[in-house]
């Protein structure tokens, strides 16, 4: 496998013959019955990940290392800022941007996407302009359709796309609303012939 393609995929995991996850909180209550889970910064699917980590040539002996400094992996693991952490360590700014993301995956997986937005700004090939979002403007969008081609919107959370579509509705004079969640079927029916031969 790849560096990239370890980034992409984790590799395939085995979960049933792991090794001790070594980020294990002992407890001295015989009686604690707390789930392993809960006593764990590293879960069971990252460790798995990290096996498949320590098989890449650029990470042989890897997980050894990880587990004799786990204080520093501690740290990396609570660090607002693992990835620039990581490019700071001498022992570790040897490894290019795409292995330090491998790393990143691993341990801290919620700060990929912020990683790989700096990494990409930082990038002579690139550069800034390919780390922001280009603003979203609804009007080419309108204007490249019809009524055989409609605009459809796949939303992701917390995206809201009517304020755009009311203001531009409203520039262009015209709208209909209707509502999902109460769904009329004469009032759908009576836009029909409307929409069918009217742009909104």
């Amino acid at each position: 496998m790849t560096n990239c393609g370890f980034f992409l995929t984790g590799g395939a995991l085995d979960l049933t013959n792991l090794p001790p996850n070594p980020t294990e909180a002992k407890s001295d209550d015989p009686e604690d019955d707390s789930p392993v889970e809960t006593r764990q910064w590293l879960s069971q699917m990252s460790w798995a990940q990290l096996q498949n980590l320590d098989k890449l040539p650029a990470f042989t002996g890897f997980k050894d290392n990880f587990v004799r400094n786990l204080k520093f992996w501690k740290s990396y693991y609570d660090s607002p800022e693992p990835f620039e952490m990581l490019g700071k360590s001498d022992n570790w700014k040897r490894l290019s941007y795409i292995q330090q993301l491998c790393v990143l995956r691993v341990v801290r997986q919620d700060k990929v996407t912020a990683a790989m937005r700096a990494v990409v700004t930082k990038a002579k090939e690139l550069g800034p302009k390919f780390g922001v979002d280009p603003p979203f403007n609804l009007a080419p969008v309108f204007a490249e359709s019809k009524k055989e081609i409609p605009i459809v919107f796949v939303l992701s959370s917390g995206v809201d796309p009517m304020v755009d579509v009311f203001a531009l509705a409203t520039e262009k004079g015209s709208i209909r609303q209707l509502s999902s969640r109460q769904f009329h079927l004469a009032k759908a029916k009576s836009f029909m012939p409307r929409i069918a031969c009217v742009r909104l």
